[in-house]
Protein backbone atom coordinates (compact mmCIF):
# COMPACT_ATOMS: atom_id res chain seq x y z
CA UNK A 1 0.00 0.00 0.00
CA UNK A 2 2.90 2.35 0.55
CA UNK A 3 4.39 1.83 -2.93
CA UNK A 4 1.08 3.14 -4.25
CA UNK A 5 0.51 6.29 -1.84
CA UNK A 6 4.07 7.02 -2.74
CA UNK A 7 3.65 7.30 -6.49
CA UNK A 8 0.14 8.78 -5.71
CA UNK A 9 2.04 11.68 -3.94
CA UNK A 10 5.02 11.62 -6.49
CA UNK A 11 2.21 12.23 -9.52
CA UNK A 12 0.71 15.38 -7.48
CA UNK A 13 4.15 16.75 -7.12
CA UNK A 14 5.15 16.02 -11.08
CA UNK A 15 1.41 17.88 -11.96
CA UNK A 16 2.45 21.05 -10.11
CA UNK A 17 6.07 21.09 -10.92
CA UNK A 18 4.97 20.49 -14.69
CA UNK A 19 2.39 23.06 -14.60
CA UNK A 20 4.21 25.90 -12.23
CA UNK A 21 6.99 25.76 -14.88
CA UNK A 22 4.14 26.01 -17.91
CA UNK A 23 3.45 28.94 -16.44
CA UNK A 24 6.64 30.62 -16.30
CA UNK A 25 6.48 30.23 -12.27
CA UNK A 26 9.71 29.43 -9.62
CA UNK A 27 9.62 27.45 -6.88
CA UNK A 28 10.63 30.62 -4.68
CA UNK A 29 7.49 32.37 -6.40
CA UNK A 30 4.84 29.60 -6.07
CA UNK A 31 6.37 29.11 -2.46
CA UNK A 32 5.75 32.84 -1.51
CA UNK A 33 2.24 33.02 -2.69
CA UNK A 34 1.25 30.24 -0.48
CA UNK A 35 3.63 31.64 2.64
CA UNK A 36 5.79 28.35 2.79
CA UNK A 37 9.29 27.83 1.98
CA UNK A 38 10.51 27.14 -1.26
CA UNK A 39 11.94 23.72 0.39
CA UNK A 40 8.61 22.81 1.16
CA UNK A 41 7.45 23.21 -1.89
CA UNK A 42 10.73 21.11 -3.49
CA UNK A 43 9.33 18.15 -0.96
CA UNK A 44 6.00 18.33 -2.21
CA UNK A 45 7.22 18.90 -5.98
CA UNK A 46 9.16 15.49 -5.19
CA UNK A 47 6.84 13.37 -3.39
CA UNK A 48 8.82 13.52 -0.42
CA UNK A 49 5.77 14.58 1.75
CA UNK A 50 2.20 14.73 1.17
CA UNK A 51 0.67 18.02 -0.28
CA UNK A 52 -2.16 19.51 2.73
CA UNK A 53 -5.44 19.92 1.26
CA UNK A 54 -5.11 23.50 1.76
CA UNK A 55 -2.11 24.13 -0.09
CA UNK A 56 -3.58 22.33 -2.76
CA UNK A 57 -6.35 25.10 -3.04
CA UNK A 58 -3.66 27.88 -2.70
CA UNK A 59 -1.18 26.09 -5.79
CA UNK A 60 -4.70 25.46 -8.08
CA UNK A 61 -5.29 29.13 -7.08
CA UNK A 62 -1.76 30.60 -7.66
CA UNK A 63 -1.56 28.42 -10.85
CA UNK A 64 -4.72 28.81 -12.69
CA UNK A 65 -5.97 25.28 -12.25
CA UNK A 66 -8.22 23.09 -10.96
CA UNK A 67 -7.59 20.69 -7.93
CA UNK A 68 -8.68 17.16 -10.30
CA UNK A 69 -5.69 18.81 -12.68
CA UNK A 70 -2.97 18.88 -10.00
CA UNK A 71 -4.46 15.38 -8.80
CA UNK A 72 -4.41 13.94 -12.60
CA UNK A 73 -8.28 13.52 -12.53
CA UNK A 74 -9.46 13.09 -15.96
CA UNK A 75 -12.91 13.97 -16.57
CA UNK A 76 -14.69 12.02 -19.73
CA UNK A 77 -16.81 14.46 -21.58
CA UNK A 78 -19.74 13.42 -23.40
CA UNK A 79 -17.75 14.35 -26.72
CA UNK A 80 -14.82 11.94 -25.46
CA UNK A 81 -17.23 8.93 -25.21
CA UNK A 82 -18.42 9.38 -28.73
CA UNK A 83 -14.95 9.69 -29.85
CA UNK A 84 -14.20 6.51 -28.05
CA UNK A 85 -17.11 4.95 -29.41
CA UNK A 86 -16.71 6.17 -33.31
CA UNK A 87 -13.08 4.98 -32.98
CA UNK A 88 -14.15 1.24 -31.33
CA UNK A 89 -16.84 0.91 -34.16
CA UNK A 90 -14.00 2.33 -37.16
CA UNK A 91 -11.42 -0.56 -35.41
CA UNK A 92 -14.32 -3.07 -35.75
CA UNK A 93 -14.90 -2.26 -39.51
CA UNK A 94 -11.55 -2.23 -40.48
CA UNK A 95 -10.59 -5.56 -38.34
CA UNK A 96 -13.56 -7.18 -40.63
CA UNK A 97 -12.38 -5.88 -43.54
CA UNK A 98 -8.67 -7.03 -43.10
CA UNK A 99 -10.50 -10.67 -42.12
CA UNK A 100 -12.01 -10.47 -45.93
CA UNK A 101 -9.39 -9.72 -48.01
CA UNK A 102 -7.25 -12.33 -46.39
CA UNK A 103 -9.10 -14.61 -47.33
Amino acid sequence: MRAKEDNSMASIGDNIRRIRKAKGISQQELAAIMGINAKSLSFYENGKRNVPGVYLILIANALEVSIDELCGVVKKTVEDELARRISNVVLGVLKDYEIKERR
